[in-house]
């Protein structure tokens, strides 16, 4: 299992856990790490290139774990040279002894080629371990690049959570806020339509009991220039006649009394069988 520093993997962490994270701040985060990458990639040897073209869809996780495999494969390949030289090393110095012991044999030209081979392997290997020296360190101060961009980010989304946080909080008050007034409004709402329908009663009521009136005026006033009329005939009857020839007739009287009277009885009655309408 291959081990990860403690930094990088802490902020790692964070950034997965965080789940107010917007997802625009991952994206420019694995682009700071691609072009790191790429950076990185110029000086690694044709044996990583396929890790790095897998590493151009993958997530962040997976780029910052491809670069330190790559970084702990090559410390490997370091160790393992250094131990190729030192048992080239120990051969050369085994074939010179041999070459003292048998100078005078017919191998020793042969160790000799072998001792001229050895001592150029042994310089390519060491160029090539000043090379990968070299490349540890860029490797490195890319890594601290890498370092410094992360915490950056990750205060950034500290920030965003923050004021996510924030904006979901005044949220919740404004909502509340709100049902509490529409909740005051509709109660006002219902007392007043309560209202209306009191005044709308007390309303019919009133204009029922005017009609009434009015109907109960006309009658008398009608009934009362009747009567009046009557009055009058009678009495222009009665100038009219003379003394010795004067006949009152008062059956007529009596009943047109009787018939006025059943009148008012038959207008009053008629009054109080009005239909009561809600709302006319």
């Amino acid at each position: 299992m291959i081990s990860t520093p403690n930094c990088i993997e802490s902020k790692i962490y964070e950034i997965q856990t965080n789940t107010h994270t917007p997802k625009s701040e991952h994206e420019e985060f694995k682009q700071i790490l691609i072009k790191l990458w790429i950076q990185i990639s110029k000086s690694f040897n044709e044996d990583f290139e396929e890790i790095l073209q897998l590493g151009i869809n993958s997530d962040i996780q997976d780029v910052v774990n491809a670069i330190l495999i790559i970084e702990e494969a090559r410390l490997e390949q370091i160790k393992s040279d250094r131990y190729q030289i030192q048992l080239l090393k120990d051969e050369i110095q085994f074939l010179k002894e041999q070459r003292n012991i048998n100078s005078g044999n017919d191998e020793f030209k042969e160790v000799q080629q072998q001792y001229r081979e050895l001592s150029e392997l042994v310089i390519q290997l060491k160029q090539s371990n000043e090379q990968k020296d070299h490349q540890i360190m860029e490797q490195t101060n890319l890594n601290q690049q890498l370092q410094i961009e992360l915490n950056l980010l990750t205060s950034q989304i500290n920030n965003l959570s923050s004021a996510l946080v924030e904006s979901k909080e005044e949220k919740i008050l404004y909502m509340e806020q709100s049902q509490k007034q529409i909740k005051q409004l509709m109660e006002k709402d219902l007392q007043q339509n309560k209202m209306i329908q009191i005044l709308q009663i007390q309303k019919i009521e009133l204009e029922n009991m005017i009609k009434k009136t009015n109907q109960r005026n006309f009658i008398e006033s009608s009934n009362h220039q009747i009567s009046q009329t009557q009055r009058e005939e009678d009495q222009a009857r009665i100038l009219s006649c003379s003394p010795r020839t004067t006949h009152i007739d008062f059956s007529k009287i009596v009943l047109q009394s009787l018939q006025n009277k059943k009148t008012e009885m038959v207008s009053g009655q008629s009054l109080t069988q009005i239909p009561y309408r809600f709302g006319k």
